[in-house]
């Protein structure tokens, strides 16, 4: 039987109680053999540049995580200089084939997927975990994904995404955190 692994994908600009929350529960709730933080080198639909200070992410992600042995941060989108969610998931599939990947992200991402490149070709390559954000969930599942995949949400909370064909998503209100990276960076400067 292959591990099951999670992938939360982010700038982790910084990492946060939020990504914490996102990822211990997908390791219960989905039964993950443990969650890879897969650190970006730069978020393709953000103007702020992070590849000059994807070292110190990285380093902040690990320090965040280090009590949490079935956490791992990696460091793949630098490695190999990918910028995209879809060819971070054809670099990972080729190289662990005995691995299932479970792709983890916040309802205020999901909003957005209709942005990401080849997005379909995304949704049919992995299945996708979408975790509640106060403020984004009613977006979420109204959005264009939610619309277009709608006959594919996975609805059975009472046992874990066990079949993992693609595309199939699953929505998940157990986490009701709304700190962001955004917030903690504001807060930040209003204190210097």
């Amino acid at each position: 039987m292959k591990k099951r692994v999670g992938l939360l994908g982010g700038t982790f600009d910084p990492p946060h109680i939020g990504h914490l929350k996102i990822s211990t529960k997908a390791i219960k709730k989905l039964r993950l053999f443990e969650v890879w933080w897969i650190v970006a080198l730069q978020n393709p639909l953000k103007f702020r540049q992070n590849k000059e200070n994807f070292t110190e992410r990285f380093k902040k992600s690990e320090i965040y995580t280090k009590e949490y042995s079935n956490i791992k941060i990696s460091c793949l989108e630098k490695k190999y200089n990918i910028n995209f969610s879809i060819d971070t998931i054809h670099s990972l599939k080729k190289n662990f084939k005995d691995i299932d990947f479970i792709w983890l992200m916040g309802a205020d991402n999901f909003v957005k997927l209709h942005y990401w490149k080849k997005w379909h070709n995304f949704m049919k390559e992995v299945p996708v975990a979408v975790f509640n954000r106060p403020g984004y969930s009613h977006q979420a599942l109204t959005s264009m994904a939610a619309y277009y995949y709608r006959k594919y949400r996975y609805i059975n909370y009472k046992k874990p995404m066990m079949d993992l064909s693609s595309p199939k998503w699953v929505f998940i209100w157990d986490v009701n955190e709304k700190v962001s990276s955004s917030y903690i960076r504001n807060i930040g400067k209003d204190k210097s």
